[in-house]
């Protein structure tokens, strides 16, 4: 009732006051207008007095205003800005007055004052001023400020009976329904319900308040449900988990263990791995010595056939023609042909034992970090080759290759040996062409070489990589060992090697070596 007697209030003010301030308004228009046109007259009636300054005239003329009880003062000025007549009320004092800069009217807190000009033959010849209070607008202004006050507090008193009476019938019903949503949310009681009084708006409203109630029943019961449902269902889990965490522990035991024997077999296996390779290096090592004797007693027995041959073409004669041919045979052409085989044989021998002592050497080696310059390794690796490149007429295309943190002879290794494969198969039906080149990634780079050769046949390409395997082509000469020494050095970076190759267009080696650390120190 409050808020209705206030909006009550507030609206009964807000009329009130715009009739007021219209009624002000209005009548300051109208005045402004009643003086206007006073002025005109006046000034109208004036002229021939200023034109023949004649002040007495112009004063009798004035004194017409007195006619006009809220004129309070006028004044003809000349010209020149002069006073020429003067009009005052009655037990009015003279107020230093003078005329604005230009015609019009100007409204001040008590008075309203009007300038016209006096005009003669479309000249102005001078200007009257009316100046008039404001007694009549404050007496009405006071009158209907009577009058709202006495309509507002009758409205006042009218509204607040209305609403007493019409307060039963709103406030009751919600006053139920408040009750009810007190027991609900004290108790927790969802069966209790609002009373519908009538069938309007509050009555609509405490109907949705019960159907609410309903639901949420509803929903109350199917949540309690739900709760034992979901409690039976943790208890089973729970059971689960402990049957399971039970397992998981048991895993973690024979995983530990597993770990444990894993750890052990690793370290046997990297004992093993570096008895291996001392065995190879030391077997190597051994073999080159009776290698070094066959391959002497060969050269030797050699020397000897030639000097033995003559005196043995002497003693021919005394055998028949046959047996004479058959002993020149052997020693002009089976002995020579056998020694060469041996030779040849213990060279190829000696090549092998060179690879395997070489690649047992870079599995031992320490390896030595620093920064190494790609493009200083390549220029001089291509400039061993030169003979070869310029023998087969290869055109080699080097990018820019970046500086990288590695060790420098392995660095030397990887790309002298994918070179040389490189340069060894190129097609012998085409010009070669080789490209080199870098991309620096975010965790490393890769090095690809790539070369128009006889490419790898697909059957190949997955043993390329194992010891003394050599590619079809046996015009070629090699031990099958260059591309396991870079597949192995390159995992000792923690790298990886990939090819792609196609028979016939070309092969391209992606080297990738991941960024290392620049720490100076040595990896085993």
């Amino acid at each position: 009732m409050l808020i209705s007697m206030a909006t009550t209030g507030v609206a009964l003010l807000i009329s009130g006051a715009a009739l007021i301030f219209n009624e002000m308004v209005s009548y300051r228009r109208s005045l402004v207008n009643s003086l206007t046109v006073q002025a005109r007259i006046t000034g109208s009636n004036s002229t021939a007095a200023l034109s023949f300054n004649n002040p007495r005239v112009a004063n009798e003329i004035l004194g017409a205003l007195s006619a006009a009880p809220n004129i309070v003062q006028a004044t003809i000025h000349t010209r020149e800005g002069e006073i020429f007549a003067r009009y005052l009320r009655n037990g009015e004092r003279v107020k230093p007055i003078s005329p604005p800069l230009k015609n019009g009217y100007s409204i001040a807190a008590n008075s309203i004052v009007v300038v016209e000009p006096i005009i003669l033959d479309r000249e102005p010849i001078g200007t009257i001023l009316i100046e008039s209070d404001l007694r009549e607008l404050l007496g009405r202004l006071w009158w209907y400020t009577t009058i709202m006050v006495i309509v507002f507090s009758g409205s006042l008193w009218i509204a607040f009976l209305l609403l007493s009476r019409m307060q039963r019938a709103v406030t009751s019903p919600i006053l139920d329904l408040v009750q009810v949503m007190g027991t609900v949310s004290r108790e927790g009681d969802y069966s209790v319900r609002a009373s519908a009084w009538n069938d309007d708006e509050l009555g609509s409203l405490a109907q949705g308040f019960n159907e609410m109630l309903v639901q949420i029943q509803s929903r109350d019961r199917e949540l309690e449900l739900h709760r034992r449902q979901l409690e039976q269902t943790v208890a089973s889990r729970t059971a689960e988990l402990a049957e399971a965490n039970k397992q998981l522990q048991r895993e973690l035991v024979e995983r530990q263990r597993a770990e444990e024997q894993l750890q052990r077999y690793s370290g046997e296996l990297r004992d093993i791995n570096d008895e291996l390779k001392s065995f190879a290096y030391m077997v190597s090592h051994d073999l080159r010595a009776p290698l070094i004797n066959i391959k002497g007693f060969a050269s030797e027995l050699d020397l000897a056939l030639k000097d033995a041959i003559p005196l043995l073409e002497q003693s021919l004669t005394s055998l028949c023609g046959k047996e004479r041919e058959q002993v020149r045979c052997a020693l002009q052409q089976d002995a020579p042909e056998a020694l060469g085989f041996i030779s040849s044989s213990v060279t190829r021998m000696d090549a092998l034992i060179n690879a395997v002592l070489q690649l047992s050497y870079m599995g031992r080696r320490e390896i030595r970090l620093e920064t190494v310059s790609v493009m200083t390794i390549v220029n001089s690796i291509l400039q061993s080759l030169r003979h070869q490149l310029e023998q087969r007429s290869v055109t080699v295309t080097v990018g820019e290759l970046p500086e990288i943190i590695i060790d420098k002879m392995a660095l030397e290794q990887i790309i002298g040996n994918l070179l040389d494969n490189a340069v060894k198969y190129l097609a012998a039906e085409r010009p070669g062409r080789i490209e080199v080149i870098a991309c620096e990634e975010a965790d490393g780079t890769t090095l690809r070489i790539s070369d128009n050769g006889r490419g790898i046949a697909p059957g190949d390409r997955g043993k390329m990589f194992e010891l003394f395997r050599r590619g079809n082509c046996p015009d070629t000469v090699g031990e099958g060992m260059g591309l396991a020494c870079v597949k192995t050095l390159v995992r000792r970076f923690g790298g990886r090697i990939e090819c792609e190759s196609e028979p016939g267009v070309g092969t391209t080696f992606s080297v990738f070596i991941p960024k290392q650390s620049d720490s100076g120190k040595e990896y085993q």
